[in-house]
């Protein structure tokens, strides 16, 4: 069994699968770039596994706006 579950990243991403397709590869290129700096991990695993636990915990926020209507502004 994987952890962490798809399904406990996808309600922090808002159900998107897009959304989480998106964020946690970025996540995951952030900490790649941090480990250059001398920053240590604190925890062991691959920087994706990471960053979809971090997602999974609420500790990592997508930022989702909800679509307008032009047709319909008062919508």
């Amino acid at each position: 069994m994987l952890y962490p579950k798809i399904e406990d990243c996808l309600k922090e991403t808002g159900d998107c699968k897009y959304v989480l397709a998106a964020l946690a590869p970025k996540r995951a290129k952030e900490l790649i770039s941090h480990r250059g700096m001398g920053i240590a991990r604190q925890t062991s695993g691959k920087e994706l596994t990471i960053a979809l636990n971090e997602i999974a915990e609420s500790k990592i926020k997508a930022n989702i706006s909800q679509p307008t209507n032009p047709t319909n502004p008062n919508a």
